[in-house]
């Protein structure tokens, strides 16, 4: 939701996946900005792609857009590719090399199937752009604060949320983090029992982006296997320790502004005892949304109400560079 990009939603079809009740309120801000919301409440692809056919046959669309890597995205590609419909994605070309990933499979029947590919490298990072903007409207134009002890903790992946491997991540930042806060997704909830989770203090429920994103700026770094996380704790100059051995950001890692450590007890206290960390805040915006509208030749158009206005921050305020050294 937080990928949204308004102007090229008449119809925007929210299929259901990862739905949560206590969150189903959290996105409101790009949603009112949207045409028609159709809320498919489907979490199965199978179930997902025949209402999406429907809703196509229906309304006859120019493009149907998808963004990312998830089953939602697969689903609406294989929908438009039975009705020729014409077929954008957001975020193409990532790859992380490893083809046993169903996110690796989906970018690449994806971007197979699509018309228009719009590459981070060519339009940039359509997050990077939201966070600019959160960064004008809600944080100030603030820089994010100098590290404090607190690591923010977060895991999702299908690889690491088999009950015994979530456990054994949490129990090892537990050990080795200090100060550890890690945020639920809703599919680990089922794991901890009361009184499991006054033995583990530092389990959090699920929280919004926003909320996610203020604690972000305070923290003093980052464990996640989220590749929307990972960019953004790059971006806002935080130590970011990533629970898988790949990713689709290799510079990342090159220029030590990440680390992958896997589900290896060993290499997380590595990270988090290491010196040779190369930060750096980098808060611009990339203007993906225009760039995406000019390659589509369409004009900038809200459905609701009238967006923030921000502009361009002066470059100096943006050349923040900072080494985290421990």
């Amino acid at each position: 939701m937080m990928k949204v990009i308004p102007e090229l939603a008449d119809v925007l079809i929210w299929t259901g996946q990862h739905y949560d009740a206590s969150l189903r309120d959290a996105y409101t801000d790009q949603l009112e900005k949207c045409g028609e919301i159709i809320n498919l409440g489907k979490t199965v692809i199978d179930d997902m792609y025949i209402d999406i056919w429907y809703l196509l046959k229906d309304k006859k669309p120019d493009l149907l857009v998808v963004y990312g890597d998830t089953d939602s995205t697969l689903a609406g590609a294989l929908a438009a590719q039975k009705l020729r419909t014409n077929l954008a994605h957001i975020e193409a070309g990532l790859r992380c090399e490893n083809i046993s990933l169903p996110e690796e499979r989906n970018r690449i029947v994806v971007d197979a199937l699509s018309d228009h590919l719009f590459s981070i490298d060519d339009f940039g990072d359509i997050m990077q752009e939201r966070l600019w903007e959160i960064w004008h409207t809600h944080m100030g134009r603030q820089i994010p604060r100098a590290k404090n002890e607190k690591w923010i903790c977060t895991i999702h992946r299908a690889e690491n949320s088999e009950p015994e491997t979530m456990m054994g991540l949490i129990k090892s930042i537990n050990t080795f983090v200090k100060q550890p806060c890690i945020y639920l997704h809703p599919k680990g909830e089922h794991l901890f029992r009361k009184w499991e989770k006054i033995r583990l203090p530092a389990i959090e429920s699920a929280i919004t982006y926003h909320e996610m994103l203020r604690e972000l700026w305070n923290c003093e770094g980052v464990i996640t296997d989220s590749g929307g996380l990972l960019r953004e704790a790059a971006w806002l100059g935080k130590p970011c320790i990533v629970l898988r051995n790949e990713c689709e950001f290799p510079e990342l890692v090159e220029e030590g502004r990440i680390k992958l450590v896997g589900r290896d007890e060993g290499k997380l206290r590595d990270a988090l005892e290491a010196r040779d960390w190369n930060c750096r805040v980098e808060l611009e915006n990339p203007g993906t949304t225009q760039k995406i509208l000019d390659h589509l030749g369409i004009e900038r158009r809200f459905f609701g109400p009238k967006p923030v206005e921000v502009t361009q921050a002066e470059e100096k305020e943006m050349e923040v560079v900072c080494t985290i050294q421990k």
